[in-house]
């Protein structure tokens, strides 16, 4: 009978090959992972340089603006994908709750901070000024032969 002296370390019985394949998956989930961060910070960043205007300038949202949220969104969607996809292959179920967290966080992130429409965002316009009342205008002090009743 054997037994085995020393700690026992996770990749115990495993050849090289599983353990290089374990690592490069385990990575690939890390940078896909990265990659759903960088994407959501992205999308935040490309509204507040749609959104930012100074010395109450309007605001005005280009073309470009547009297709830079489209763009930073379909990265979001492709590596939280990728995310999912490598965790599911390295059979790495924790991670999914991870996985799950990011692709919840980049959902609300696109939908608060969508830039998808051009020109000037639609904002509530303010009640036409009401005309002035007819009729005198009665100025206390001085004079109150302007006034009614006075």
């Amino acid at each position: 009978m054997t037994t085995h002296c020393g700690p026992r370390t996770p990749h115990a019985g495993r050849s090289k090959a599983q353990q290089g394949r374990e690592l490069k998956l385990g990575v690939a989930e890390v940078v896909a992972s990265l990659a759903t961060v960088a994407a959501i910070v992205a999308v935040f960043l490309n509204y507040v340089a749609a959104h930012l205007s100074f010395f109450g300038q309007p605001v005005l949202i280009d073309p470009e603006d547009v297709r830079n949220y489209w763009v930073c969104v379909s990265g979001l969607v492709l590596s939280v994908l990728a995310s999912f996809a490598v965790a599911w292959w390295r059979g790495a179920t924790k991670s999914f709750v991870w996985h799950s967290i990011m692709a919840l966080i980049g959902l609300i992130v696109s939908v608060l901070f969508a830039v998808t429409q051009t020109g000037a965002p639609v904002s509530p316009q303010p009640e036409p000024p009401q005309p002035p009342p007819s009729g005198s205008v009665c100025h206390s002090g001085g004079d109150s032969s302007e006034c009614v009743g006075g």
